[in-house]
């Protein structure tokens, strides 16, 4: 008999599982909500600056101890991007709360340039030009971008011109002083992060175009663009390190942030000005290096993911934590938090997934416990039946229908456009995540395996000799038998563990439709009938290959949810 859930049960399932995924949802933004460390920068009087999610760290090398300063005194709610600083001290930054839409996060996601209109209509949006002792901002220029994800700012030592690399949409944008627009480049890079002038010549560090770039700049804006060196030789590309997001030149080096596929868990690679790699700097564990600052004598280092600062030399010693007073109670504070979270964030996770697993492995236990009940009983083989062999010339084997011999055909094909479509996708992308390239690589396997399954299907053979019905499935296991012997539902036939499926849960025939209705239908209705539920059971008993493929399908869409969730 046909098992079915209850409304009840399912509504109940529906809350327990929707309510798992809003915790975890819920932990999961609060965890990304916690302010990060991003980025720093040299203000013209000495200080550092440290820019960490909603505020402002200030402080003199060595030693500090730091100030903090909340960016809503500027209007900028939580930062987004970089910031710099003129040559008067004037601080740059961008304004405005941070609202990407649901398309665009999507479309970041997927490393495409996001949609809709490049400036806000929005007066307090876009960049500011403050003054960081008054705290007194002004709209830089008369174009409000629409900074909505990371961008990177420069500015020029001699003329204070600015350089705006906007990230998403593959460009540089060259401003003057006072924020007029006045040159652009586009086209030469893909996904541009961290710009610097270093000896009077702009360096681009082109992520996707796996290289430092140096762009020739003058009075009429953008010139010439160069590859100073590439990111990815052979070395790194072993290490999956191949995608600069951060580059500063240490004597006659120059240090690079290399970060996997994910823009995220970087080395710093070290090479010289000829592109030859040198070696990289040993970071603690748990360092996620997001921003380089040179010292003179050795570098500061932000860590994204650890909430920390790191100091570094070139002499091949490992990184150390600097502690700056008042900057790293805050840090240990709000890595703390995010710790937090993420533990709670990942009991939801491990929730969700034992409880699906959980409920998988109680439904096949149900299952185990419903094959191992017997079948119906049949009577054993005629000496008349059993002296039949798959070969005799009396049996009249059934065609399949024409559709199912095209779809033989058809299978592989659609198959083959699927793993081009992903290619072309991913050539079109640019470069996946590494979690992308897991849910297509699941996505593959989980098409494959009911192709084969299939076309080993279409081996299946049905047919009639005499007043008896013959059967052969895919591994050429053969059987003939009549009457009570003869079990059969609207999907299929079982002879002697023998199964075939001859029709679709929906009725749609798989063999000569006419042919099975004149000559097979009388047959199987001598035998004993079951339902499609029954059948299946016991084609999962028999067929082992049909059994493999369900545990195969549910444990991929389990690691789908557990990847896609990140577990």
């Amino acid at each position: 008999m046909d098992q079915e859930l209850k409304p009840l049960t399912v509504i109940i399932l529906l809350l327990f599982f929707g309510s798992l995924l809003a915790g975890k949802f819920w932990a999961g933004g609060k965890a990304l909500d916690v302010p990060r460390l991003t980025h720093l920068a040299r203000h013209p009087d000495g200080r550092l600056f440290a820019l960490a999610g909603d505020s402002l760290f200030a402080w003199r090398h060595p030693g500090g101890p730091a100030e903090a300063i909340s960016l809503n005194q500027f209007g900028a709610h939580t930062a987004v991007g970089d910031l710099a600083f003129f040559s008067n001290g004037d601080l740059l930054l961008r304004r405005g709360p941070y609202q990407p839409s649901l398309l665009e996060n999507l479309f970041r996601f997927n490393r495409l340039t996001p949609p809709g209109p490049e400036t806000s209509p929005i007066a307090e949006h876009g960049l500011a030009r403050c003054r960081v002792e008054t705290r007194d901002c002004q709209p830089f220029g008369d174009t409000r971008y629409r900074l909505n994800s990371v961008f990177h700012l420069a500015v020029e030592p001699d003329t204070d011109r600015v350089i705006l690399a906007d990230t998403d949409r593959h460009r540089l944008i060259l401003l003057s002083p006072d924020g007029t627009e006045l040159d652009r480049l586009e086209g030469e890079f893909r996904f541009p992060n961290h710009v610097l002038f270093h000896a009077g010549t702009l360096y681009v560090a082109d992520t996707n175009h796996h290289r430092i770039a140096r762009v020739a700049i003058g009075d009429g804006g953008f010139g010439a663009v160069q590859t100073l060196f590439r990111t990815n030789p052979t070395a790194v590309i072993l290490e999956q390190r191949t995608w600069p997001s951060a580059m500063l030149p240490v004597d006659r080096e120059w240090w690079v942030i290399n970060n996997d596929n994910d823009m995220g868990d970087g080395f710093i690679h070290r090479f010289n000005s000829e592109g030859e790699l040198l070696g990289k700097i040993s970071l603690p564990d748990k360092t996620e290096p997001s921003c380089l600052l040179n010292l003179g004598r050795g570098v500061l280092i932000a860590d994204y993911d650890s909430q920390r600062l790191l100091y570094a030399v070139g002499d091949n010693s490992p990184a150390s934590e600097v502690k700056i007073p008042g900057l790293d109670v805050i840090l240990k504070k709000r890595q703390e938090d995010q710790t937090h979270y993420e533990r709670i964030d990942a009991g939801f996770t491990w929730a969700f997934a034992l409880s699906l697993l959980g409920g998988f492995f109680y439904a096949l236990r149900g299952t185990k416990f419903q094959l191992r009940t017997p079948p119906p009983s049949s009577p054993a083989a005629s000496p008349s039946e059993s002296s039949i062999r798959a070969d005799d010339p009396r049996i009249q084997w059934l065609e399949r229908t024409p559709w199912v011999r095209r779809l033989k055909w058809l299978l592989p094909l659609l198959f083959g456009l699927l793993l081009l479509n992903l290619a072309i996708l991913n050539n079109l992308i640019g470069a996946c995540s590494r979690q992308l390239y897991q849910l297509e690589a699941l996505l593959v396997i989980g098409v494959s395996l009911p192709v084969l399954y299939t076309w080993a299907q279409m081996r299946a053979r049905l047919g009639i000799i005499d007043d008896m019905v013959a059967v052969m499935d895919w591994r050429k296991r053969f059987a003939v038998g009549k009457g009570p012997r003869v079990l059969h539902s609207v999907m299929g036939v079982i002879v002697d563990e023998v199964v075939v499926v001859h029709s679709t849960r929906k009725g749609h025939a798989l063999f000569e439709k006419q042919r099975f209705e004149n000559e097979v239908r009388p047959l199987l209705a001598q035998g004993q009938s079951m339902s499609n539920f029954g059948f299946e059971r016991l084609q999962y008993r028999y067929d082992p290959a049909a059994l493999i493929l369900l545990l195969a399908l549910l444990g991929l869409i389990v690691m789908g949810i557990a990847l896609y969730f990140g577990i």
